[in-house]
């Protein structure tokens, strides 16, 4: 307790187990680069007071209570040690140097602030335990004027289970370096004043309670979800994984996977995104789990890898954009609804990659279908799929898709694509669609053709065959040729042309009589 007129000056290092009352007189702390160690125990710092180092070290449970009218303020080092509950209550402390934090109590809170807002480059050494809910801090303002923000190793936020707790990015640099920030308990918070202006994070992880963010959110590496989280309708951008082992809430949210290595969407639970966007300038988002778009999916740049397992589902109403040779599905596509829908798919082994697959609308909201491309020949996986109908004189040998209706009893005309590694294109009069019918390759017909011989689409006259698991590829028709005939007058005339099948023998064109 300080209570005196002219100036006290501190010397060296100052352990102080109960109050720290300071209200008259001048107090000299940094003169002679003194360290204030704050102990364990309950505790009220009272007077806006600047320190060289301040220590809060707790080897047995620790309160200290600064009035939210105070601030305190540390020219140095900021330090939190020890292995005992160390909160920080109300009140601000203002950060000019470096912050450590060795701290290894795991249920620490509080709803001060800790402002960083040195001038000069700053440091944040978080700890190195294996437990992330170690050495947690209160809330936290990063409002640097100049300068750079470094942090590193593991910084975790938590407060009381009523209470609202921020990470709150106002200005200044900041070099996420090889950090993760933990949020941990109800209530958290990350938070920008300044909207999209906003900090790159490095590692993030939601690890309990219902937290939010509040701001767009941008990340170099991985985002780990084992709360509740709400979005909000912000939009997170992702260069690290996506982990997913608690809820979602996507609320409107769009989630841009845009990191230069190999990404990936996992965890223990499935994943609903309102807005997936892929925009990689290189590697690939893999899912390792079942994962759904309930708006958009965007395809700018980068495939996605799916399996029969982790499939990609779009549901009702859901649409797809961008999608070409630069980005597409490699693996199954799952739909529901009652929507025309094109099946963003395609191969990686190919030049050309891209190869949409469009069925019309089925009948009911409920209705489902998967969809998957394979850039090979249908008999290397079903052997005894050789026989054709009558009118089809070929089918693809390097190419086949699959269908799958998983819920309904709808049948849907297929449209399906070609391009420079696709084989069967010839005359466009005589492109159709094949479909297995269970004992051979149906001719569907050709409702519409569009594009040129390396780029195309032919859309089915009528619809697949009303079963569970279909297959087709790109066919050739018998052709068709004029047949010659006599009028009554003698002049050789070119007839209608008939279809060349069984019907004629094979030959094509009939008989001539004089």
């Amino acid at each position: 307790f300080i209570n005196k007129t002219g100036t006290i000056s501190i010397k060296k290092t100052i352990s102080v187990v109960g109050n720290w009352i300071r209200n008259s007189g001048t107090l000299d702390a940094l003169t002679d680069t003194s360290c204030m160690a704050f102990c364990n125990g309950t505790r009220n710092i009272v007077g806006k007071d600047k320190f060289y180092i301040i220590c809060f070290y707790a080897v047995g449970a620790g309160t200290n209570t600064i009035p939210e009218t105070d601030t305190v303020t540390v020219m140095n080092n900021l330090v939190f040690a020890g292995n005992s509950r160390l909160n920080i209550n109300t009140g601000t402390i203002k950060a000019k140097g470096n912050i450590y934090i060795s701290n290894n109590f795991t249920t620490n809170n509080g709803n001060g602030w800790i402002h960083i807002c040195g001038e000069g480059n700053q440091n944040v050494y978080g700890h190195t335990y294996a437990d992330l809910r170690s050495g947690s801090l209160c809330n936290i303002n990063i409002d640097k004027p100049s300068g750079t923000l470094y942090l590193s190793n593991k910084i975790t936020l938590v407060t009381s289970s009523t209470n609202y707790y921020y990470w709150k990015y106002t200005r200044g640099i900041v070099n996420a370096g090889n950090s993760t920030v933990t949020m941990n308990g109800n209530y958290g918070s990350l938070l920008s004043v300044n909207g999209s202006n906003s900090m790159v994070f490095n590692n993030v992880t939601f690890l309990s309670g219902t937290p939010a963010i509040d701001t767009d959110l941008t990340l170099s590496g991985t985002l780990t979800l084992n709360g509740s989280l709400n979005t909000n309708g912000y939009t997170i951008k992702l260069g690290g994984n996506f982990y997913n082992a608690g809820t979602f809430n996507n609320t409107g949210s769009t989630v841009i996977f845009n990191g230069t290595n190999n990404q990936y969407i996992t965890g223990t639970t499935s994943t609903l995104f309102h807005n997936l966007s892929v925009n990689k300038q290189s590697g690939r988002l893999f899912l390792n789990y079942p994962t759904t778009v309930v708006g958009t999916l965007t395809l700018t740049k980068g495939l996605i890898v799916a399996s029969s397992t982790n499939y990609l589902k779009i549901n009702d109403n859901a649409t797809v954009s961008g999608a070409s040779d630069l980005s597409y599905v490699a693996g199954p596509v799952w739909k529901v609804g009652d929507d025309a829908f094109t099946f963003p798919l395609g191969d990686t082994t190919l030049s050309t990659p891209y190869h949409p697959f469009s069925i019309t609308a089925p009948t009911g909201a409920t209705s489902s279908y998967t969809a998957q491309y394979y850039a090979r020949n249908q008999l290397t996986d079903h052997p005894t799929f050789t026989s054709l109908a009558p009118t089809l004189k070929s089918i693809s040998t390097c190419e086949y898709w699959s269908l799958t209706r998983n819920v309904g009893t709808s049948t849907v005309a297929p449209t399906l694509s070609w391009n420079g590694n696709s084989c069967n294109i010839n005359a466009f009069t005589d492109i159709r669609v094949g479909s297995w019918s269970g004992s051979q390759w149906s001719d569907l017909g050709q409702a519409a053709v569009t594009g040129n011989s390396g780029v195309g689409t032919v859309k089915a006259n009528s619809a697949g065959p009303n079963t569970n698991n279909q297959y087709y590829v790109i066919a050739e028709g018998v052709p068709t040729l004029p047949v010659a005939k006599y009028t009554t007058s003698g002049v050789k005339t070119l007839a209608p042309t008939v279809e060349w099948s069984k019907s004629y023998g094979g030959s094509g064109v009939e008989d001539a009589h004089d």
